[in-house]
């Protein structure tokens, strides 16, 4: 189960994370970044500590005397989808890229398109492709409702050995000094989002795919990218 937040300060996160229980998960929708950048600017450095053990899973634990704040021990889980012009998210949530925020975000620049006074126009997925995305959610979803409250482990060695694969060639070119440390520093976490991203296919399909380790290939090197 999950909760959609736009707007939030450090204590209500703290409050709906702790009643989702060890595996809710909340999805921060920011269709414009600055909601986030100026969600109470005072304490925006504490928000950011939150949300970065979010995305780790780590716990938080607290205990505060006073009618604003709450008290809690929880495991954080949030994910969080923004989107602004490249000056707001970079320069003012992203200025600091010691912090690890930025680590935890893939970035993804939208081409620009012709300008043109006419209404957009909005490109559906054909009847049988939505048929099978819908049918293969639903498989997924199937599965993990017959877990109950177990935990399936799921054994990716493929998608193990080419994350490893990916890291040796990224090191290989920084000893040759074709990448910056500031680029290093930005790519340690790319491996876990392509871990991240296997895990449903494994889940669904019960077996490392071929076309399936391609794709989390180029999200690898999508992210690397565009990071």
């Amino acid at each position: 189960k999950f909760r959609i937040m736009e707007t939030m300060s450090k204590t209500s996160l703290l409050e709906v994370q702790t009643n989702l229980g060890e595996n809710g998960m909340m999805l921060c929708n920011y269709t414009e970044s600055d909601e986030l950048a100026n969600s109470s600017r005072a304490q925006f450095s504490n928000l950011s500590v939150l949300l970065r053990k979010a995305w780790d899973l780590d716990k938080h634990r607290q205990y505060y005397m006073s009618e604003s704040s709450c008290n809690t021990m929880c495991r954080l889980n949030a994910a969080i989808l923004l989107t602004g012009t490249p000056k707001s998210v970079l320069a003012r949530l992203f200025s600091d890229v010691e912090s690890g925020m930025m680590q935890r975000f893939i970035p993804m620049m939208m081409p620009r398109l012709k300008r043109t006074f006419r209404p957009p126009k909005f490109m559906p997925l054909e009847s049988e492709e939505e048929t099978e995305r819908d049918a293969l959610l639903m498989r997924l979803w199937q599965k993990d409702l017959s877990l109950g409250d177990e935990t399936l482990m799921l054994e990716m060695p493929k998608t193990q050995r080419m994350i490893e694969d990916w890291y040796d060639a990224l090191e290989e070119r920084y000893n040759d000094g074709e990448v910056t440390d500031v680029e290093a520093d930005l790519s340690h976490r790319v491996g876990q989002f392509m871990m991240r991203a296997a895990i449903p296919f494994v889940a669904l399909y019960g077996e490392e795919q071929k076309d399936v380790l391609e794709l989390i290939r180029w999200l690898g090197d999508y992210a690397y990218y565009n990071i």
